[in-house]
């Protein structure tokens, strides 16, 4: 048992290891920028509008402006990139089984992210990231409730099962 909670340490800390370098190390940002204030900070890495950059990339898409690749990989991306979290937060850390308590500490997660973001000038804070990367966190978390009660029918099936024999 303590070598299947380090695996899921291990492979947690290489999830976060690899989400810091895609959101931080890779960013499409790639200059700093040390003489902006913060007002041009805001004004220029920061969205603040609900579905704003969805819609951006929608009409992209649509009016063939902008590659494809780009559009599937940002929006894509944002929907799948915080699946791993909603799983391993509940799996790591018992309190996080409950969604209120999961999804406090996610958000709180996803704002400091988002805040550091606009900060070092390495991505953009934006709101359109909240409305795709909860659901994706929601997915993980849905796929570990998921698969704990297909465990939990697998593991003590023979109790189960007698019912119907």
């Amino acid at each position: 048992m303590k070598f299947l909670k380090a695996l899921m340490w291990g492979s947690f800390i290489l999830y976060l290891l690899v989400l810091g370098t895609l959101l931080f190390v890779s960013s499409r940002h790639g200059y700093l920028v040390y003489d902006y204030t913060f007002a041009e900070k805001l004004r220029y890495n920061a969205n603040f509008v609900p579905f704003a950059t969805i819609s951006d990339y929608i009409t992209a898409y649509q009016n063939q402006t902008l590659n494809t690749d780009i559009i599937v990989r940002n929006l894509g991306g944002n929907l799948i990139a915080f699946t791993p979290f909603g799983l391993f937060l509940p799996l790591l850390f018992e309190k996080l089984r409950k969604i209120g308590p999961f999804l406090i500490v996610f958000i709180s997660i996803l704002t400091s992210i988002e805040v550091t973001q606009l900060l070092t000038v390495r991505g953009s804070f934006d709101v359109d990231d909240f409305i795709l990367n909860i659901p994706s966190a929601l997915l993980g978390w849905g796929i570990f409730h998921l698969g704990s009660k297909v465990w939990a029918n697998w593991r003590y099936g023979e109790v189960v099962n007698d019912e119907f024999h």
